[in-house]
């Protein structure tokens, strides 16, 4: 299995600048496959393999973005009610989640905390009280509309105790430590259309 890796990445790599090959791997099975075909090319040094690639030159992008633009409409997300005063509508992707919750009047979420995702919200209506820990002791805070609250790793939970319904939005993912910004800010490219029917 590996070396039929190997060996298309031989086949489809292409030169950059005349000396890095540039890989393109289109697939959800080519971060494992990658990564092992790399081990046996021998991470981090300069020495060629027999398929002609030194691996200090290889530039590897991963083509994992959606090929069209998709709507996923309200009725086709996953509802659940959470019996504690939260009603969510669930929009499941392979590498994040997007979640719209209702929290009703006067009520909490139960305290909890994770372990490997990141949990961003942003209030869409109302005013969320945000409780979590810090160093033991309890914090609390008023985010309103607008605001947008990470929760990291801490102990957290959420209330609503105001007398109307409060909206946020959850984007849940796992992040792996690598400082993407520039490339977040960066990856626009304008493209000219005829929206001309024919």
């Amino acid at each position: 299995f590996v070396e039929i890796i190997l060996q298309s990445i031989s086949n489809y790599s292409k030169p950059k600048n005349n000396t890095s090959p540039y890989l393109l791997f289109v697939g959800h099975w080519s971060s494992p496959a990658v990564c092992l075909a790399l081990t046996h090319l021998g991470c981090g040094g300069a020495k060629k393999s027999k398929y002609g690639l030194a691996t200090d030159d290889i530039l590897i992008q991963m083509k994992i973005l959606a090929p069209d633009t998709q709507i996923t409409r309200k009725d086709t997300a996953i509802y659940r009610d959470k019996g504690n005063g939260t009603k969510v509508h669930y929009y499941i992707y392979p590498e994040f989640e997007i979640h719209v919750n209702e929290v009703a009047p006067h009520t909490e979420q139960e305290w909890h905390h994770h372990e490997k995702i990141e949990e961003v919200l942003m209030v869409n209506k109302g005013e969320l009280t945000t409780r979590w820990l810090k160093d033991g002791k309890p914090k609390e805070d008023l985010a309103k509309v607008g605001d947008v609250i990470r929760v990291g790793s801490s102990i957290h939970t959420f209330a609503n105790n105001t007398d109307s319904l409060v909206n946020f939005t959850v984007f849940r993912y796992i992040p792996d430590g690598i400082d993407k910004h520039e490339t977040i800010k960066n990856d626009r490219y304008t493209d000219k259309v005829n929206m001309e029917l024919k």
